[in-house]
């Protein structure tokens, strides 16, 4: 496996995999649905595609995305997305079970 010239937390998801072919190794995930509001979603895209399961783009040009983040990044997904959205994105947490 090659770590490639892009900011790691891109490559996260990757790297786990890989690893966890020779080590099993299971991360805590906070899945979360997140509304972001067409004009930021430019933007926003970039902080969110890393970790998006599923896209939904509405009539009114939101975003509507899901996305699971490893929980000990949630703080710093948030800090970037509130960011670039400047506190305009709602976001719910999906509990699941």
């Amino acid at each position: 496996m090659n770590i490639k010239n892009v900011p790691l937390e891109n490559q996260v998801n990757e790297i786990l995999e890989q690893i966890n072919k020779i080590i099993p190794i299971k991360i805590e995930t906070k899945k979360i649905r997140i509304t972001i509001p067409a004009i930021q979603t430019g933007k926003a895209y970039g902080v969110v595609s890393p970790y998006k399961e599923t896209e939904n783009w509405k009539d009114n040009g939101d975003l509507e995305v899901v996305v699971k983040v490893p929980a000990g990044i949630i703080i710093d997904f948030y800090d970037k997305l509130n960011g670039v959205t400047h506190g305009s994105a709602i976001a719910e947490e999906i509990k699941e079970e």
